[in-house]
């Protein structure tokens, strides 16, 4: 197994994709919103309207649209991992959440993690260790294998 270079025991790929979801997270609700826009209201091309309503397909459009809201694989994973951060975060101490929100939240922040551990008047290391314990903590919920 790889590991990313922090010490921790995360391969680099999973790594990654948990700090994408973090950097995303603070526009999450947006995402969420404008996909179902999308899908409420979507693009129809004039040839395939008039297909579509000849073809009866335009009989019930409420229920197509509350069928696809449901069972877009795009919103529930956006929704998933909107949960699965909160709730880690929310579990989390104080000095964790400071280190999330520096690090990922906030944009253009130039900060590393040995800047939020002086900030916050802890260890390079204890901050690294607290990074570390998140992250794994939502590679398990996440259902990655840790």
């Amino acid at each position: 197994m790889i590991t990313w270079r922090g010490g921790g025991n995360l391969r680099i790929g999973t790594f990654r994709y948990i700090e994408d979801i973090l950097h995303d997270y603070p526009s999450t609700d947006r995402y969420i919103r404008e996909r179902e826009q999308q899908i409420a209201v979507p693009y129809w091309p004039a040839d395939e309207v008039t297909t579509e309503r000849s073809q009866g397909g335009g009989k019930h459009p409420q229920t197509r649209v509350a069928i696809t809201i449901a069972t877009d694989r795009y919103l529930r994973l956006l929704r998933e991992n909107q949960a699965v951060i909160a709730e880690t975060l929310a579990e989390s101490d104080e000095d964790t959440q400071a280190i999330i929100t520096a690090l990922y939240f906030k944009r253009n922040s130039i900060l590393t993690i040995t800047g939020v551990a002086y900030q916050l008047h802890i260890g390079r290391s204890a901050a690294s260790r607290k990074r570390t314990r998140f992250f794994n903590t939502v590679a398990k919920r996440l259902g990655f294998r840790c």
